[in-house]
């Protein structure tokens, strides 16, 4: 059987996701820059030194690591694409389904939005009770036009 390897970048985010931790925390544990976080996710090899210290870091060990990024595919190069093929396909059903997730929480959330813009106008448009300030009145804004439009497309 033949290895083929995926980009440590890619196990690194893996890592960082996994446990939930923040870049800016990574990035202080290592003393780097928050921007070089990122700039690591698209690297595809690192030396050993570099992967002990990010090893230490997130909490792994550097074996762990090197686990994550060996595939087991065969001599003939078949397995090594469905291998690929099936780790990105899971990888982008995993986004797939967080976008949902966070579509779905978009719309409840302007729905809320829109539920309280119209509490505020009822109780604005009420009659002042207490004495002779004149009412507040609250002006349609041009950002409801845009939600109501993107909710009726979506």
């Amino acid at each position: 059987m033949a290895t083929k390897r995926i980009p440590v970048g890619v196990i690194i985010k893996e890592i960082i996701d996994e446990k939930s931790l923040r870049p800016q925390d990574v990035a202080d544990a290592l003393r780097i820059n928050r921007q070089n976080i990122y700039l690591i996710y698209n690297r595809s090899k690192m030396s050993d030194t570099e992967l002990r210290k990010w090893a230490k870091a997130l909490g792994v060990t550097k074996e762990e690591i090197e686990k994550r990024m060996s595939l087991m595919v065969s001599e003939t190069g078949q397995g090594s694409q469905s291998d690929a093929g099936n780790y990105l396909m899971e990888y982008l059903a995993k986004i797939e389904t967080e976008f949902r997730a966070l579509k779905d929480q978009l719309h409840v959330k302007d729905t809320q939005i829109a539920s309280l813009q119209e509490l505020l106008k009822m109780s604005l448009g009420k009659p002042d009770l207490g004495g002779n300030t004149p009412c507040g009145k609250v002006l349609p804004m041009p950002v409801e036009q845009s939600q109501e439009e993107e909710m009726e497309a979506a």
